[in-house]
């Protein structure tokens, strides 16, 4: 108990035990003390009433969900960003520990924490492990959800410990909140420049799913570490120091993703009417595929607007559990760089493999277009369906200058299909088939055969069984 007293004394935390000496030296296991209860030391003592035992355990609670969640999301982006087990695992681990290493480097706290408290590590390799083989099932809403609960709470947590280990060694109020922030967020600041991507500790914007938000992400550490600094040099006290640093950081995080609140930035300030496009500007076609989900067509088309790129045309569909993207983007070129660098980049962190190719425009004189038309097809699907229109279509010196086609049905071990009604007289086989849409912008330098068009599309519809097969040019 005198070697508590004298601990206390000089400011570090102890582990209280009201028993025999043989008690207590049975509790030198670094691991059995950080499952045993905390006292934290107050300048008038030992503290040992309820709330200064129970707010540093509810810390070292949260420093483990922290650790846990850092580590999970860690290597769900080495894994999105193409790494091996190996590679995953590294980075998970350097995700949850790097700040705090980072911390005690620059404070001169050698060795560094988890050499000595070794079931941080072994915590960050098994959840890494478990997290590579399991991302699946980390990627679904509610999973995001927890992750992201779990992630803010240790960025509550880390920025606290931080900020204490830089107060235990005599920094002041201005180098305390730093060494707090810089111990919630260095961690992730490696992990993306291991990854390739944007280091989320400088941009205050959502940029992905839930789970890995960058929404207010520095920030809120340096405010958490602060108020925990604040508190801590006016003399209130442990308990309510780690209590409403933690609180804060939590507060202010989850503020920021609910209200989407970010920091300002360039092209937040007025910089006069945008250049207009010209015909040297760059032009390219973006494409994009992978597992779908909510926010990747917002994602792709935050990025082009943040390159001041206009969308000329697009399309979407989506095969099985999967999406394609087809963009056609026009930028001023000196933005073309890095257009293609940040969609490659939000589209794997979203799991989207991203394509971008460069088209050069042809300046020459395109045909006079005099009169348009649509062209509307619905039946049974087959193959060879659009091959035959497009061949009525230029037998009849028509432009396809749009086209959209669509199956709606599902496979035949899928789910109910749609019938159409000339499939219904046909035999069961028949009566099975999804059904093709097609839609069409024509043009053409002068009006078509009105009779000839007409007697083609009705032979068509009829060799391929129609319900519908329309050609409609304006007057």
């Amino acid at each position: 108990m005198m070697l508590a007293a004298r601990a206390a004394q000089r400011g570090a935390p102890v582990i209280f035990a009201a028993r025999a000496a043989s008690t207590t030296r049975s509790l030198r296991c670094p691991t059995v003390q950080r499952l045993a209860v905390i006292a934290v030391p107050t300048r008038r003592g030992l503290a040992t009433t309820s709330a200064n035992n129970l707010v540093p355990a509810a810390l070292r609670g949260l420093d483990y969900v922290g650790t846990v969640a850092f580590a999970a999301s860690g290597t769900m982006v080495a894994g999105h960003a193409g790494m091996d087990i190996l590679g995953c695992t590294m980075v998970g681990t350097i995700t949850s520990l790097g700040g705090g290493t980072i911390r005690d480097l620059l404070l001169g706290r050698t060795p560094v924490f988890w050499f000595k408290e070794i079931e941080y590590l072994l915590l960050c390799v098994g959840t890494a492990l478990m997290a590579f083989y399991a991302h699946d099932k980390l990627e679904g809403p509610v999973a995001e959800e927890a992750l992201w609960w779990g992630d803010t709470l240790g960025i509550g947590a880390f920025s606290v410990v931080g900020a204490q280990a830089a107060a235990s060694v005599g920094m002041g109020p201005l180098v305390v909140p730093i060494c707090g922030m810089f111990t919630a967020t260095c961690g992730g600041l490696v992990r993306d420049v291991l990854c390739r991507r944007p280091p989320k500790l400088l941009y205050s914007a959502a940029q992905d799913s839930p789970a890995a938000a960058g929404t207010l992400y520095a920030p809120a550490a340096l405010s958490g570490a602060s108020a925990y600094a604040f508190l801590h040099f006016v003399g209130a006290g442990a308990p309510l120091a780690i209590a409403l640093g933690c609180a804060t950081t939590v507060g202010v995080r989850t503020y920021g993703y609910a209200r989407n609140v970010k920091l300002p930035t360039y092209s937040d300030v007025p910089a006069g009417p945008a250049p207009r496009l010209a015909a040297n500007d760059a032009h390219l076609v973006v494409t994009a595929w992978g597992p779908d989900a909510t926010g990747h067509v917002a994602t792709l088309a935050r990025v082009l607007a943040d390159a001041r790129a206009n969308i000329s045309a697009s399309k979407i569909a989506t095969i099985g559990d999967d999406i394609v993207v087809m963009l056609v983007v026009s930028a001023p070129r000196g933005a073309r760089a890095g257009l293609v660098s940040a969609a490659t980049t939000a589209g794997r962190e979203r799991g989207l493999k991203v394509d971008c190719r460069d088209v050069t425009p042809s300046h020459g004189t395109p045909p006079a277009a005099k009169v348009a038309g649509r062209v509307a097809l619905q039946g049974p699907d087959s193959p060879g369906l659009v091959s035959n229109v497009a061949a009525l279509l230029s037998k009849h010196g028509l432009n396809i200058s749009s086209l959209d086609t669509r199956v709606v049905g599902v496979a035949p071990e899928g789910l109910q299909r749609r019938v159409t009604e000339a499939a219904r007289s046909l035999d069961a086989r028949d009566a099975a088939t999804d059904l093709f849409c097609l839609e069409a912008i024509v043009t053409a330098p002068e009006k078509p055969d009105a009779a000839a068009l007409k007697r083609d599309v009705a032979a068509l519809r009829k060799r391929c069984r129609l319900d519908v097969l329309d050609v409609v040019m304006e007057e």
